[in-house]
């Protein structure tokens, strides 16, 4: 009856009052998930020429891009043609905000901010009608998962300071919220409490804090009912994480895939491993250091054009990660949308204090992009009670690094020596990633020379 009266009633009038349209776009999506792939590709093509011209008539940025390449907007009919532009990357849109990356919608709109797997954060602006697409096709990946809306669910995020539409979304999708910033035991027990109490059956968020709370279940012998549902993203979901959560909380994991800029990218239905592209909302490149196309099944640089222009456009936008493209295949459960093999280049890891407390990397970049003198920064974990700060600033100042100190003590790190070193460079692993986090256990990260 509750989720009925959502759906009929609450949701409809908050997309009236935020102007998201987040429901009309999730029942477009609930149909045309199952449309044939040459319809898929036939609307894509049309709303990627749309793009191309909203971006190079309303953007500058995107009109010089286009002009240094000789590409008018008229040249781009389908996905292939976006080869023949550049590749557009974080510092490109950084430089150029806000006046040459953003365009009027006529929308509201708000400045969001995106670290991606950098750690060097940038603006972002983002309308409601941008907000509503990302978000229907992340709730429709939670039903991929066996979520209906309206059923109760706890969800771990970075997020302190909720905001009233947050907790208006809390309130109104029964989700119990759980700041994942530092997770102690008596903190995984309220959790294991409050699944218990409430009857929930649905478990999302950061692999590594759901991790943390199997881990603290098994060391309880907890022994609650099954999860109906558990859905993980924005960190790398390995191995030993999905082994560990499946077997405490007996349900598979799905793991989803999409990033701060506004943009869901793919998503796990249960028949395999793999990820379904969300063509409908985006286009997906992986390419080698040149920027050729990579061949399927081989890791390439991630490239994405998100069909919606939206206050901030983003074509072939370099996000910073390294994914696989699954050959050629359709998946058994009947959807005939573009399948991602992988993605292999999200890192994360935990620093752990001597009392047991766990700081995951949202920790960090909550506190640590509070200074505008950090440009980018690097945490890693050299003892059971110390932790090297790496910071490239914008400015250095004498005291910087005990201000940095003071900060993360006060919020909690108050066990752990703090050393902080400016450097010029923080140095990429391998595959060309940043690791925010380095934890104590972990190994050396291979330098990419």
């Amino acid at each position: 009856m509750y989720g009925w009266a959502l759906r009929r009633l609450v949701l409809p009038v908050g997309d009236r009052i935020t102007k998201q349209r987040l429901l009309s776009r999730l029942e477009f999506l609930r149909e045309a998930q199952w449309w044939p792939i040459e319809r898929v590709e036939s609307w894509r093509n049309e709303r990627l020429r749309e793009l191309a011209r909203t971006a190079y008539e309303e953007v500058p940025l995107y009109r010089r891009l286009f002009d240094s390449v000789g590409v008018h907007w008229r040249d781009i009919r389908d996905a292939d043609d976006l080869r023949r532009l550049p590749v557009v990357t974080k510092a490109m849109l950084r430089n150029a905000y806000p006046n040459e990356s953003t365009r009027d919608t006529g929308l509201p709109w708000r400045i969001e901010s995106s670290s991606g797997s950098t750690g060097e954060p940038f603006l972002i602006r983002e309308d409601s009608e941008t907000a509503g697409w990302h978000r229907a096709s992340f709730m429709l990946s939670l039903e991929w998962a066996g979520w209906r809306m309206g059923e109760a669910h706890i969800q771990t995020g970075a997020s302190l300071d909720r905001g009233w539409e947050r907790i208006a979304k809390d309130v109104m999708l029964r989700c119990h919220y759980v700041p994942s910033m530092h997770l102690d035991d008596e903190s995984l027990d309220r959790v294991l409490d409050t699944i218990d109490r409430r009857g929930i059956r649905h478990l999302w968020g950061y692999p590594c804090a759901l991790d943390a709370l199997a881990q603290r279940a098994a060391a309880v012998a907890w022994n609650g009912s099954p999860m109906n549902s558990v859905v993980t993203w924005a960190d790398q979901l390995y191995p030993h994480y999905r082994s560990r959560i499946e077997r405490v909380f007996r349900t598979q994991v799905l793991d989803t895939y999409g990033c701060g800029e506004g943009i869901q990218i793919s998503a796990q239905c249960g028949h395999g491993r793999h990820y379904h592209v969300l063509m409908m909302d985006t286009v997906v490149e992986y390419v080698d250091s040149t920027g050729e196309p990579v061949r399927d099944g081989e890791p390439g640089r991630v490239l994405l054009t998100r069909l919606l222009p939206g206050a901030m456009p983003f074509i072939r936008y370099e996000v910073g990660d390294v994914g696989v493209r699954a050959p050629h295949q359709v998946c058994t459960c009947g959807r005939q949308w573009e399948l991602m093999q992988s993605i292999t280049g999200r890192q994360t890891d935990v620093v752990v204090d001597p009392s047991g407390r766990r700081f995951f990397v949202h920790f960090f970049s909550l506190y640590l992009e509070s200074f505008p003198e950090i440009r980018e920064y690097q945490v890693i974990q050299t003892g059971p009670d110390s932790v090297h700060i790496r910071a490239v600033c914008n400015v250095e100042t004498p005291d910087l690094g005990a201000r940095v100190a003071a900060h993360l003590q006060s919020a909690g790190l108050t066990e752990m020596a703090i050393h902080f070193e400016p450097v010029s460079a923080i140095p990429l692993t391998a595959a060309g990633k940043r690791r925010w986090v380095i934890g104590y256990s972990a190994e050396p990260p291979k330098v990419a020379a």
